[in-house]
């Protein structure tokens, strides 16, 4: 079930093909990239490594050339993210600071209209 939030709120989410880029998976891979082990990263999300390779797979089938690399698939791997993977990392955090800029007008406004909560 979806978290409620206290207000109106937006999350980007982008769909290539019949898999999905959003803020979650990104946030996923920047973790891996700064901890470099996809125990570590999991643990850090609070999500089990079966859920993270998930991530990473669906993430992946969005792309042709590899986000990161490991020498095993295995809850302990050790990950390396490539330059691709760096690239969405940060084109991903400036498209969504863009958006949630642009709806910032939209969000103040349903949170004037909505119902009490």
């Amino acid at each position: 079930m979806p978290t409620p939030f206290d207000r109106p709120a937006l999350r980007t989410k982008i769909y290539v093909g019949t898999d999905m880029i959003g803020g979650g998976k990104v946030a996923f891979l920047k973790l891996v990239a700064e901890r470099g082990s996809l125990q570590d990263a999991a643990a850090a999300m609070g999500i089990t490594p079966t859920r993270a390779w998930f991530f990473l797979d669906t993430l992946q089938a969005c792309f042709r050339d590899p986000l990161f690399s490991s020498e095993n698939r295995t809850d302990d791997a050790v990950l390396t993210v490539t330059r691709l993977g760096h690239d969405l990392i940060s084109l991903f955090a400036a498209h969504d600071a863009k958006v949630q800029a642009a709806s910032e007008p939209f969000l103040e406004w349903l949170n004037t209209v909505q119902p009490e909560r």
